[in-house]
């Protein structure tokens, strides 16, 4: 069985045609769509798209993408899928070629103690792009990976993974690490425990170029710029960087990455 794990929220639309691409798919599969307090109808535009395939787990809009992420996997480890069954992580907000699942299963049966993950095809130029990071632990520096590079994490926007080594791995910290950075810590972690991060480049999917959360703080006042930093939604949350490194860094580069994210965060206050 394959499992898809799809969390959504409030953006109709962009669900909606999501799911028209995974009614497409060339396999059958199990649809866990973990909404995470939609009021917008998401959850049955969805449903109403793959009404005998889908399972739905419903928030109050306080999970997050960790959190919705977690919320899956509780499901998962809860229902005893088979160990060989294949779960399946992606976004809304892409594009996937009809064979797409398909193409994930049969790479991830080709690599034993792997997360097989998707490359980006740029839509503009059709050039396929890097999606996974390496990382510089003593600068505190997260950048993608280039030839040569050790992979050591990547995004959980189209990841295949057998269910018996996610099992081991284990959920998210959706307290910790709500949102930006959760798939970063959980996919280190698989690393730790022994599974290699695999790409091909048959294995893609077109982004939308929409952007959401928040990427800059310049031109704000100071209590609009604390408020967003310590939002969820900033990808630079000094709290959630903190957790990031204590969680996923070996403990020697602890102290010198933390007094970066110190100066990353009096540089934000500051403007």
């Amino acid at each position: 069985m394959i499992h898809v794990l799809l969390p959504v929220h409030n953006r109709r639309a962009t669900s909606e045609a999501f799911a028209r691409a995974l009614a497409r798919q060339d396999v059958d599969f199990h649809l866990l769509l973990v909404d995470d307090g939609s009021n917008d109808g998401t959850a049955d535009a969805v449903t109403a798209v793959l009404p005998d395939r889908t399972t739905v787990l419903r928030g109050t809009g306080t999970w997050w993408w960790g959190g919705a992420l977690h919320q899956g996997w509780l499901w998962l480890k809860s229902h005893q899928p088979g160990e060989d069954d294949v779960v399946f992580i992606c976004n809304d907000d892409v594009d996937i070629p009809d064979d797409f699942i398909s193409t994930g299963v049969s790479l991830l049966a080709a690599h034993s103690r792997s997360i097989i993950v998707a490359k980006a095809r740029n839509p503009e130029n059709g050039a396929l792009e890097e999606t996974c990071y390496t990382i510089d632990y003593r600068r505190c520096h997260v950048a993608l990976v280039k030839p040569g590079e050790p992979v050591l994490c990547g995004p959980t926007r189209g990841l295949f993974i057998r269910w018996d080594d996610m099992r081991v791995v284990g959920g998210f910290h959706p307290r910790l690490i709500p949102h930006y950075l959760s798939d970063l810590e959980w996919t280190l972690r698989a690393r730790r425990h022994g599974l290699a991060i695999v790409q091909d480049d048959r294995l893609w999917l077109m982004p939308q170029p929409e952007k959401t959360g928040y990427h800059a703080l310049t031109g704000l006042r100071l209590k609009e710029r604390v408020k967003r930093m310590f939002s969820p939604k900033y990808a630079a949350n000094p709290f959630h960087w903190c957790a990031f490194i204590l969680l996923g860094f070996p403990p020697r580069y602890w102290l010198p990455a933390l007094r970066r994210i110190g100066l990353w965060t009096i540089g934000g206050l500051r403007g």
